[in-house]
């Protein structure tokens, strides 16, 4: 959270009217990754033939294989096909986050009241956040595997799946913490606040001095920036099982493949309320959802 590096010319702070422009300059914030789309096409292809071939010589072994002399064991042959299998599944949720345009959903975009105040809320997709973790469970589980096979086998090299268990099972429970947070961001007239992967923020309208674009991880983040030394910023880390990063200033993030709609829209109408005193209490009701979707006139 607070990390990353600004766009090259897309770091200073816009008028609203230019917001449009600038963000169709660069990547699409919803997209993961930064590489051209052929080359994704290509991971899922290779892997997709990969899971599938593995697929298909497990059920071989199982089938018309087995009294094969030499041929794999049913063991064997029932791992291979559920090697294949996950390796499939892994391969989907590749695609679901990299390759996957998810359609704008409405739905996500509240009106309720949230502490003792009414808000508009923007629920956050999270195929971006929740895929990474899901191959790291088949990798786990995985090398769990492999390691219980050598150490019935009494084989020597038990431990080298281990030293890839090992940092999983350390890193999975805070995964596993981040993805059970209601991850949203919240708009209210008097400020704004997200529930992100690593803690809570907050920050005051009359504390935010604008909006910038910067690239942090694999994704596009879009930041709302406190002017100095805001006094209404406050930020509560979650609960941790080893360790939770720290950010490195005030400020709050929104990943931009965590938006649920046009991520425009919901820019504008943070820039539109933090100038507009008069306009944020709309933010306690529907005319508030609808200027976050675009539909204010």
């Amino acid at each position: 959270m607070c990390r990353g590096t600004v766009f090259p010319g897309r770091g200073r702070l816009p008028r609203q009217a230019s917001w449009g422009a600038m963000l169709d300059d660069g990547p699409r914030l919803e997209t993961v990754g930064g590489s051209p789309r052929p080359v994704y096409w290509g991971v899922v292809v290779v892997c997709g033939l990969l899971g599938a071939g593995l697929a298909v010589v497990g059920l071989l072994a199982l089938t018309t294989l087995r009294d094969a002399r030499g041929a794999w064991g049913p063991g064997a042959g029932a791992g291979a096909v559920a090697g294949g299998l996950a390796w499939l599944a892994v391969t989907w949720t590749f695609h679901r986050s990299y390759l996957h345009d998810p359609r704008p959903d409405p739905r996500k975009v509240l009106v309720e009241r949230v502490g003792d105040e009414p808000a508009v809320v923007v629920v956050w997709r999270t195929t971006f956040h929740w895929q990474p973790v899901f191959v790291s469970a088949v990798v786990l589980l995985a090398a769990g595997g492999w390691t219980l096979g050598l150490v019935r086998a009494g084989h020597w090299a038990w431990w080298v799946p281990v030293l890839v268990v090992v940092p999983l099972l350390l890193a999975m429970p805070d995964k596993v913490l981040e993805l059970a947070r209601p991850l949203r961001l919240v708009l209210t007239p008097r400020g704004l606040g997200t529930t992100a992967l690593d803690g809570d923020a907050w920050l005051d309208w009359d504390d935010v001095r604008g909006v910038a674009v910067v690239q942090d991880n694999q994704w596009s983040v879009v930041r709302v920036v406190p002017v100095s030394r805001p006094g209404s910023w406050t930020y509560r880390r979650r609960r941790r099982f080893v360790s939770v990063p720290a950010p490195d200033g005030p400020c709050l993030d929104v990943p931009g493949p965590a938006f649920p709609v046009d991520h425009r829209h919901v820019v504008v109408a943070i820039e539109h309320y933090r100038r507009t005193p008069a306009a944020r209490s709309e933010l306690a009701g529907e005319a508030g959802r609808r200027r976050v979707l675009g539909e204010a006139g």
